[in-house]
């Protein structure tokens, strides 16, 4: 598990308020303002040995992104310029061009940028029996006339797609 963030300026002040103010134990306090008693133990340290109470850490904890922004905008273009590929396709390329990285940081970065991967919903194919119904449905309309057209509705369980995508994504 990684280091969590830096108390912010409002908890750091609260709890050095109930440590000054009052006659609380750090774990009463710690309970009260919602913080680790770790962090109420470093802050009453720091408070009654005088010491600045400001963040030694600059910027996030944890460590550096694999994929650095030029990487990332690699990784953009690739996808972009094949939506079918595979990760390990994109990643495959990926480091042909001299970055490095594994599937899953590909993924997680395309992710990231707002790709998601979906499979195509599969459509049945039409079968040579359904091929000779409808061309026998066609040949035997094919003397109709614009009025006898108008009057007919078709109407069948299809589903269109109006909206976004719709079926199984992973």
């Amino acid at each position: 598990m990684g280091k969590p963030k830096d108390l912010s300026t409002e908890q750091k002040s609260s709890v050095i308020a109930f440590i000054c103010n009052t006659e609380y134990s750090q774990r009463e306090i710690a309970r009260k303002c919602g913080e680790s008693q770790f962090s109420v133990k470093h802050l009453s340290k720091k408070v009654h040995m005088n010491q600045p109470v400001v963040a030694a850490r600059a910027g996030n904890c944890g460590r550096k992104p694999l994929v650095n922004p030029r990487g990332q905008r690699f990784l953009r273009n690739l996808a972009m310029q094949n939506r079918r590929a595979s990760h390990s396709d994109i990643r495959k390329r990926f480091q042909e061009a001299g970055f490095s990285g594994s599937v899953a940081t590909v993924r997680r970065n395309l992710y990231s940028m707002g790709f998601k991967y979906r499979t195509p919903i599969k459509k049945p194919k039409l079968t040579p029996s359904m091929v000779q119904k409808r061309l026998a449905w066609a040949n035997l309309h094919t003397d109709m006339s614009l009025e006898d057209w108008q009057t007919v509705c078709f109407s069948d369980e299809t589903t269109f797609q109006i909206m976004d995508d719709i079926g199984p994504s992973s």
